[in-house]
């Protein structure tokens, strides 16, 4: 951390002139230990954020933060490869998974601009051996996840024997579609909205019919080269693709996770490879946060794009709210364009603010990391709102009987109540709150409990309770 001395000298001087008396000098000591707090910038709180979670195993990977057209933080946490201790940094690719999807969908408009498509066409105009239930789907409808077609990953269970199965073949994705082929649609298209994996499959190879080029091929002329996103490719098994990070897992135990455990203490297993030959089109590119924060930049209005083409791409579709390759929704009272990315061994998530041009990217070869959690105090520290640096919570053993003095029904400040109770199957407490959660709760001391599900802690103090969660303490008080 840099601190301008001349700010420091004129504070500390300002100071000593007041000091009067011996006992003063308690004053003077206290308000020197203070200074570096005080004088910690943005970048600074970034990076304490991102090292705090590094150093208890609970993050690996890239992030870049730009706020109001100014980088604060490029940086690469971890390893992208463990075996040889190869570590992360920005240049790293990674997986970036369903962050693909917005490169799809970007492909089909750009086609639709040159009039070689409309978005309006049924799209087995452009694509052969569609059942009868598929004629009538709009591309449209396949973009915003309003097809009906049903979701080949939700059919495999991510993960699982059956998944990596699935995915071992050089044509998964033509088998993911004929598997789809066979199945009735979820709804009528059009009607609802539904999340589905299968429907950007399509668009992949309909992309490469209507160009007359491959996928990757056409990405690379139309959106790669333009962006100057030279590390931005589709994943190739068959051939070397320098600076990829490995993907990573693990099943430690919750007392190990929550206890912070380092990444190098073998832990950690890589997940088997998925084949992913082109055109992958729901999840298949690499890229690192260097070139996905010129393809952000380029969507917030740098001039590189233009900005009616970037206003129909951005336009949410209902129902669901869904855009193209993109979720439009709120946070923090901001409106926010957001997608996240999910592999095994592989999660990546972009936030982007548009009013204050404020780039969130972030790409992790480590799948058990809470991105949620990481991604909304990564927000919080630019915007000055409340975040907590994650710790070690060492789990101690507290007697049913004492903990029994906690059980109740509380009611917390924010209006909502939370009952307080024992779990015989695990013996432990519980807090739960209706309709929104049920967290277990690990003792780490006689009077405070860490609640693993939204990483924060409940204390009872005074026959009260006090509950953290992101940085802000909401009290509850004991109505029975």
């Amino acid at each position: 951390m840099v601190v301008r001395k001349s700010v420091v000298w004129s504070f500390v001087t300002g100071v000593l002139r007041r000091l009067t008396y011996k006992a003063d000098m308690r004053t003077l000591l206290a308000v020197l230990l203070a200074l570096p707090l005080a004088a910690q910038t943005i970048p600074d709180r970034l990076d304490e954020y991102l090292t705090a979670r590094t150093r208890l195993g609970q993050f690996s990977g890239a992030v870049l933060v730009a706020h109001e057209g100014k980088v604060l933080l490029r940086k690469g946490y971890g390893y992208a490869n463990l075996e040889h201790l190869v570590p992360v940094t920005p240049e790293t690719k990674f997986e970036i998974a369903s962050l693909t999807k917005a490169f799809t969908a970007f492909a089909v408009h750009d086609l639709a601009r040159q009039q070689k498509l409309k978005l309006d066409d049924p799209f087995c105009h452009y694509f052969d051996g569609c059942p009868d239930a598929w004629k009538a789907i709009t591309i449209a409808q396949l973009i915003h996840h309003t097809s009906g077609i049903p979701d080949y990953e939700e059919n495999l269970e991510m993960g699982s024997e059956k998944y990596y199965s699935a995915l071992a073949h050089d044509d998964s994705a033509k088998t993911n579609i004929e598997w789809a082929r066979t199945k009735p649609l979820d709804f009528a298209p059009g009607t609802k909205f539904k999340y589905s994996n299968t429907a950007y499959l399509i668009l992949g190879f309909l992309i490469e019919r209507v160009s007359g080029k491959s996928y990757e091929d056409f990405l690379r002329e139309r959106i790669f080269t333009p962006l100057k996103m030279t590390s931005t490719m589709h994943i190739d098994r068959t051939r070397v693709q320098r600076n990829r990070a490995e993907a990573y897992t693990h099943q430690a135990p919750l007392y190990d996770v929550v206890g912070g455990i380092e990444l190098t203490s073998d832990h950690l297993r890589r997940v088997p490879e998925l084949r992913q030959l082109p055109p992958q089109a729901d999840g298949g590119l690499l890229s690192t946060i260097d070139d996905l924060h010129q393809w952000t930049r380029a969507l917030l209005g740098d001039g590189t794009l233009d900005a009616a083409f970037v206003r129909e791409l951005l336009t949410p579709n209902q129902p669901g709210g869904y855009a193209s390759g993109w979720l439009i929704n709120k946070r923090f009272e901001r409106d926010r364009i957001t997608h996240t990315g999910v592999l095994p061994g592989m999660v990546s998530e972009i936030d982007l603010y548009p009013h204050s041009q404020t780039i969130v990217i972030l790409l992790s070869n480590l799948d058990r990391i809470r991105i949620a959690n990481i991604m909304r105090d990564l927000t919080s520290i630019v915007f000055g709102m409340p975040y907590d640096v994650a710790r070690a919570h060492k789990v101690s053993h507290i007697d049913a009987a004492h903990a029994a003095k906690y059980l109740g029904t509380y009611k917390l400040d924010d209006g909502r109540v939370m009952e307080i109770k024992h779990d015989a199957e695990n013996g432990r407490l519980e807090a739960s709150v209706k309709d929104q959660f049920v967290a277990g709760l690990l003792p780490e001391s006689e009077t405070l409990y860490y609640a693993p599900m939204w990483e924060g802690t409940i204390s009872f103090v005074n026959g009260a309770l006090i509950m953290r969660q992101a940085g802000k303490d909401i009290r509850g008080e004991r109505v029975k």
